[in-house]
């Protein structure tokens, strides 16, 4: 199909991807600046469907990828692995036969790497049981044997005396 068939068919004529990514770019600036969706589609003399479009696809594009993010996650476990590789044997120190130390343990390096393990398991996702809530309420069966008391006897209403 020719340009000028091109042009008449769609109403409007042909972008190449440069013109396209430069309307991209001043949407997306003017979008920066705060101006609504309305507004920037009276500037530019686009529908505000298609603004919308143009700023969807921009911010799809700084998304990260399920890829990219998987790279940048091994990368981050082989600069721990690097750290604990170079920190361990100056953090544990070192000992003879006899228990005299040769080397002494390194309390900072110590330090460093258990922040760097904290910072693995998040990682990993690993933490989950930090700061979970399963939203438990126990019954008073369960709180009659953790204090001590005969569940049976709370049950019916007997249990009036301290555990011994």
């Amino acid at each position: 199909m020719s340009r000028m068939a091109s042009e008449h068919r769609r109403g409007r004529p042909s972008r190449t991807k440069n013109e396209t990514l430069e309307i991209r770019k001043r949407i997306v600036d003017l979008s920066n600046e705060g101006y609504t969706e309305r507004a920037i589609a009276a500037e530019i003399g686009f529908a505000p469907s298609a603004i919308h479009q143009h700023l969807a696809v921009y911010r799809e594009s700084l998304a990260p990828s399920t890829k990219l993010a998987e790279e940048w996650r091994q990368t981050k476990l082989a600069r721990h692995d690097e750290r604990f590789r170079r920190l361990g044997a100056k953090a544990l120190g070192k000992q003879d036969e006899h228990g005299n130390w040769i080397v002494e343990p390194d309390y900072q390096a110590l330090t460093a790497l258990q922040r760097e393990q904290d910072s693995i398991t998040k990682l990993l996702g690993a933490n989950l049981e930090v700061g979970m809530s399963l939203n438990f309420v126990p019954s008073r069966e369960q709180f009659a044997v953790w204090l001590g008391y005969d569940p049976q006897e709370v049950i019916e209403g007997v249990a009036t005396e301290e555990p011994t």
